[in-house]
């Protein structure tokens, strides 16, 4: 999933996680993307970087109802070497 794609129907992982977008689609493919932590704020500037309209409450509210899913995800931490 690229962060520049067409707005399509969104999958059923985004659907898992509430009203199914395709913001919440976009916001989900970037966080995979990322691979490691990234903050709210650090995923919604890659957003815009790459082109997606998408708001930072559309990020804060993909990863809040993303945390009703999975508890331990809202608790990773940045890697500290």
């Amino acid at each position: 999933m690229s962060r520049n794609r067409p707005h399509s129907e969104p999958s059923q992982e985004v659907a898992a996680i509430g009203r199914p977008t395709p913001q919440r689609a976009v916001v989900l493919a970037d966080l995979v993307a990322a691979g490691d932590f990234v903050s709210a704020q650090a995923l919604h500037k890659r957003l815009l970087s790459g082109g997606s309209p998408v708001g930072l409450s559309t990020v804060y509210r993909t990863l809040t109802a993303l945390t009703g899913i999975c508890p331990h995800c809202a608790q990773r931490q940045p890697q500290t070497h």
